[in-house]
């Protein structure tokens, strides 16, 4: 890739900047060969791998500076050229509009709750179907979880986040559905949870107690598959069930991306500190 191509390249096509808050998603060692990272000539803080130590960028393979301080990947052809190149805007320079994307921390954090809750949705009415076989009922009166309204995933602050990872299932699906659902009430997902809960059955209300106390932690865990063992939380899906289906639709760019921040999403979040607010 030679200079000519860079130069166009930096003068007609936008990028993705690579900030605070995504960069420690990136070590060293796990720069890509198929992406242009646009870093500048500043050392860069490896927070993701928790190295308090500067990094040389000079010693980063497959990457070199040019004269105008950017650090660019020689690996790269012009056929690989998309928006979806990252990248940090350097010191002094304007002209280049920074873009808030799915590869951004808060959106990222999104997509992991969003992915998780859905199936989590699904293995929970899967089990309700197994205790209660043709005794479910139908309509008005069916026990089932409907799909929750997003206030819990467009919430992507740090502290509700860090305190979203030790909230149990029963007071996530408690939340309100969301409004597109018109026939039943917003409570209906609490008004189920309560009824199984109090079934007079011991088995299934016992079941469903255990199932319902687990954290959203515990989830990510399994759903990473962690090595973490729940006997209440056997079925769920993990991401290696999904994951041929999640590159299909997300790319492989964004998948490695979501597996990277998805291993270490506790440790991520416990990292950060909540902005303060200003006062006025």
């Amino acid at each position: 890739m030679n200079k000519a191509i860079v130069n166009n390249f930096l003068h007609n096509y936008s990028f993705d900047i690579l900030n605070d808050d995504s960069i420690q998603n990136f070590s060293e060692n796990e720069l890509s060969e198929d992406m242009v990272y646009f870093i500048g000539s500043e050392k860069v803080t490896n927070e993701f791998t928790g190295d308090e130590k500067k990094n040389n960028l000079k010693e980063i393979p497959y990457i070199k500076k040019d004269k105008e301080n950017i650090i660019i990947n020689i690996k790269m052809d012009e056929s690989n050229i998309s928006e979806k190149v990252l990248g940090r805007k350097r010191k002094g320079i304007s002209n280049k509009k920074c873009r808030h994307t799915k590869f951004s921390d808060d959106n990222t954090r999104r997509k992991i709750k969003r992915v998780i809750i859905s199936e989590l949705q699904i293995f929970i009415n899967k089990k309700i179907k197994e205790f209660y076989g043709n005794e479910i009922g139908n309509g008005l009166i069916e026990k089932k979880l409907m799909k929750l309204a997003q206030n819990q995933i467009s919430e992507a602050g740090i502290e509700f986040d860090q305190n979203f990872l030790y909230k149990n299932l029963k007071n996530i699906f408690s939340e309100n559905v969301t409004s597109r659902i018109t026939s039943f009430s917003p409570e209906r997902n609490k008004e189920v949870i309560d009824e199984l809960l109090n079934d007079e059955n011991e088995e299934i209300s016992n079941y469903f107690k255990e199932l319902f106390s687990i954290t959203f932690l515990d989830c990510i865990k399994y759903f990473r598959d962690d090595y973490f063992y729940n006997e209440y939380l056997q079925g769920f899906t993990k991401f290696s069930d999904i994951k041929e289906e999640f590159e299909n639709k997300e790319g492989d760019i964004f998948t490695k991306h979501f597996i990277k921040y998805l291993n270490s999403y506790e440790n991520i979040l416990n990292k950060k500190r909540p902005r303060k607010i200003k006062k006025e």
